[in-house]
């Protein structure tokens, strides 16, 4: 997940980022003319609860002092790769098991 720095370079599943107070925050870029709080974490209300400070800035925002935590949703990750299996199965025609009235996969048109 990381190289060693503590900087996360990528993920499997959804992350889930909550404050102290339980509060779900999502991730904002900011364009490069804020150079010094570039990515954001804003609540559902647009409110920015926590921010990411870069080039040794001060920030009473950041995720260390707010108590940012995250949460990987694994569960949802292995359950699309049990669809994403199911509709390889189907498309092979190995359809043991499956439903065409309650698979849309199978009710598609094929993309020409």
């Amino acid at each position: 997940m990381d190289n060693r720095d503590g900087i996360a370079v990528r993920w499997l599943g959804h992350p889930i980022f909550r404050d102290k107070e339980g509060r779900e925050l999502f991730v904002r870029h900011m364009p490069t003319f804020f150079e010094t709080f570039s990515v954001v974490l804003v609540d559902s209300d647009k409110i920015v609860r926590a921010n990411v400070p870069f080039r040794r800035a001060e920030s009473k925002y950041s995720v260390e002092q707010v108590g940012v935590t995250v949460e990987f949703a694994r569960l949802l990750f292995l359950g699309h790769l049990w669809h994403s299996g199911r509709a390889r199965e189907a498309a092979a025609g190995f359809e043991k098991g499956i439903d065409r009235d309650f698979e849309p996969v199978l009710s598609m048109t094929p993309l020409n």
